[in-house]
């Protein structure tokens, strides 16, 4: 929004060239109990007299001509107190109002659905405790008012970019313009936030003649606007020439569009949708020192619920015939940084990576969160299923859903983790299902018989259709158990056993791969029948076997020598 007064300004500069050049000549007279003023020329009365006759607005005329009935006093004579004190009225006035509450559309009562993209509306980056927010935000406005007089304002945003750039000037009257950039989020609980805005600016005001002031601020704000508006004052260094010439190039370099003045340059700023851009000027700038970082810091208690933020900059300038006054500032809201928000760690998933149609297989997920807040969990299956939000668990906690898949085909799980503040994470899992087969039934060979206490010696092998790795399970028959592998698929393996009693056991065996179930079962009896022969025994035996061999020995010997 701009204030096109062409004419009038025109006029005014024509009056404030000739006041000036006089008011410098002029001696400034302060006798005892009088007030300070200064005399007009009567060429200069004349000028006056033709500016108010070339004002159309008629009830702008009457409105200059009492202002003037008040600051000209008789005798040609213009009270320099009167002035200041009505300068200083006008840009209280202007500079204390605040933005329509219209500009606000954002409501902290909405109510969210419950759904995988129930997530704070803002993404940021997280960093420890902390998220900062970059362009495009979720929201920007900018407006400004005047007295209507001789005054103008102009302000623009962009929330694409950042950008925001606000400029006042006053010759009879005050005028003032605020940009700011908007932030939502949502916390859980009630807890302290801390936010850190980093403003990428440049500034520059002018204040020529008498009673004349400008000024430019920082701007912040939460929630319920008017009760939580802050600002404070920041330095505009540059000469206005200086700043003019700057704004003017950069909105002229970054749009294409050549702006014939200041206030339509920033009137502009709202089009400047290229964040990268933007930032490239601005820290050319920075370098050269023609531009400053300024940072808003502020704290608040927020209570359960969406919240919003905002934070800018404002310029106001007034002045009251005697002087005319400018400022101007425009800069890139770089981040804003809230600390007290943070994503949780991307989900830690857990499960098997392959599955077989109309099996049901179980998957897990497990994450933390940086502030400590609890945190639910969503499985989206992969094929256009989910597992709906979870209950929230305590930050760490271990959450499990079952699934059970009914096409083949290649699934990427996508695991969502969400604190109570609505900051969200995710991970990937990629599951393969197909119509996998288990093993063959085993073939088992060996023995059908044994000798209790000693090592039975089982072989076993079998194929799995899938070429994947095998693992047997033996039931010895006598209560025992024992399960092997994983080995390669045909491969004949070997497993030992020892009975510890006469008798028939049946051996029972099944394979699986481990993803596709296990086979049928495979059976062999074998029987224990012999007696266990002892050491001594043993020995006794060996002793008459070579007492035997020694006389045929002895008989060879003699039947042959």
């Amino acid at each position: 929004m701009k204030i096109k007064l062409l004419f009038v300004i025109s006029v005014s500069i024509l009056i404030l060239g000739n006041t000036f050049s006089t008011a410098t000549s002029v001696k400034f007279h302060k006798e005892k109990n009088k007030e300070e003023f200064f005399e007009l020329a009567e060429e200069e009365l004349i000028r006056l007299n033709d500016f108010l006759d070339k004002i159309k607005n008629e009830e702008k005329k009457i409105k200059i001509e009492e202002i003037l009935n008040k600051i000209i006093i008789q005798n040609k004579k213009v009270d320099i107190k009167a002035v200041e004190e009505l300068s200083k009225k006008y840009y209280n006035s202007i500079n204390s109002k605040i933005a329509p509450i219209y500009y606000f559309s954002y409501s902290p009562n909405l109510q969210p659905n419950l759904n995988i993209n129930d997530q704070t509306l803002s993404l940021g980056l997280s960093s420890g405790t902390s998220t900062v927010f970059m362009p495009p935000y979720d929201g920007c406005f900018s407006w400004g008012d005047g007295t209507n007089l001789i005054d103008e304002y102009s302000h623009g945003c962009n929330k694409h970019s950042g950008a925001i750039g606000v400029y006042a000037n006053a010759f009879i009257g005050g005028a003032t313009a605020e940009a700011m950039q908007q932030v939502n989020f949502y916390v859980g609980r009630t807890k302290t936030i801390s936010i850190n805005a980093k403003i990428l600016r440049s500034g520059g005001k002018t204040s020529f003649g008498f009673g004349a002031f400008s000024g430019t601020e920082k701007t912040w704000t939460w929630e319920e606007f008017n009760d939580n508006y802050h600002r404070s004052d920041v330095d505009s260094w540059l000469s206005w020439d200086v700043i003019l010439f700057k704004i003017i190039s950069i909105v002229t370099l970054i749009i294409g569009v050549n702006p014939t003045d200041i206030a339509q340059a920033i009137s502009l700023v709202g089009q400047i949708f290229d964040f990268d851009a933007l930032a490239i000027q601005m820290y050319d700038m920075f370098d050269e020192g023609n531009a400053k970082v300024l940072n808003i810091k502020f704290s608040y208690s927020a209570k359960p619920g969406y919240h919003t933020i905002w934070t800018g900059l404002r310029a106001s300038a007034s002045a009251c015939l005697t002087g005319t006054a400018s400022a101007v500032t425009m800069g890139q809201v770089e981040k804003i940084t809230i600390d007290g928000i943070a994503v949780p760690d991307s989900p830690d998933v857990s499960g098997p990576s392959s599955c077989l149609i109309g099996e049901i297989y179980e998957f897990c997920a497990e994450s933390g969160d940086p502030n400590g807040d609890k945190i639910r969990y969503l499985f989206d299956w992969g094929d256009g299923t989910n597992s709906g939000w979870t209950n929230y668990k305590i930050s760490g906690s271990k959450v499990c859903k079952t699934k059970k898949y009914t096409s083949e085909g290649t699934y990427d799980i996508k695991v969502y983790s969400q604190d109570i503040d609505k900051m969200q994470s995710e991970s990937t899992y990629t599951v393969i299902v197909g119509g996998q087969k288990p093993p063959n039934k085993p073939s088992l060979s060996g023995s059908s018989t044994g000798q209790y206490l000693e090592d039975y010696t089982l072989k076993v092998s079998s194929i799995d259709p899938n070429k994947d790795t095998i693992i047997y399970f033996v039931d010895w028959g006598d209560e025992k158990t024992n399960e092997y592998g994983p080995y390669e698929s045909g491969k004949e393996k070997s497993f030992k056993h020892e009975y510890l009693r006469k008798g028939e056991y049946d051996i029972k065996v099944k394979a699986t791969d481990g993803i596709s179930g296990w086979s049928e079962w495979a059976t062999k009896t074998v029987s224990m029948p012999r007696d266990k022969i002892s050491k001594n025994n043993r020995m006794l035996q060996l002793f008459c076997r070579f007492t035997v061999f020694t006389k045929i020995l002895n008989n060879l010997k003699f039947f042959y020598f």
